[in-house]
């Protein structure tokens, strides 16, 4: 492929973009974007972003991806394969697992701190008032 314009109007669960830059092996194209695409926040760098709606933007932009150097079309492709190849559901996933338990843990430190504080306060006369954004205890 030398150009791949994805302009579509409406944005969806769409990975074209991705596919496209995951299977570019030797020919290393340009890929041109709808500026207001989900994928031009995270292929932008590396792609050329147009307003679909702007014709002679487009047309621009086809004429510049076809005239690229090869050095500039490398650099561009690059920062998206790396973008692609490291941006996986496998790494969501375990990030996600990570932050999980990371917060969890928290909770729970948080959770044995308020159980020592209200025994420390069983024994005592002195109310104990617990308030954070959503919940108020009062002991």
């Amino acid at each position: 492929m030398d150009v791949a314009l994805v302009t579509s109007l409406k944005d969806g669960m769409n990975l074209v973009r991705y596919e496209l830059v995951a299977c570019q092996d030797s020919k290393r194209g340009v890929l041109i974007l709808r500026e207001f695409a989900g994928a031009a926040q995270s292929l932008g760098a590396g792609a050329i972003l147009v307003n679909p709606w702007n014709i002679t933007e487009v047309s621009n932009a086809i004429g510049q991806a076809l005239d690229m150097e090869p050095e500039k079309r490398e650099k561009r492709h690059n920062h998206n394969f790396l973008h692609v190849t490291t941006h996986t559901a496998q790494e969501w996933a375990e990030t996600f697992v990570r932050y999980e338990t990371i917060l969890s843990m928290k909770l729970l430190l948080l959770f044995l701190g308020l159980l020592s504080l209200i025994n420390q306060f069983c024994g005592t006369s002195l109310p104990l008032l617990v308030a954070s954004s959503d919940i108020i205890l009062v002991y």
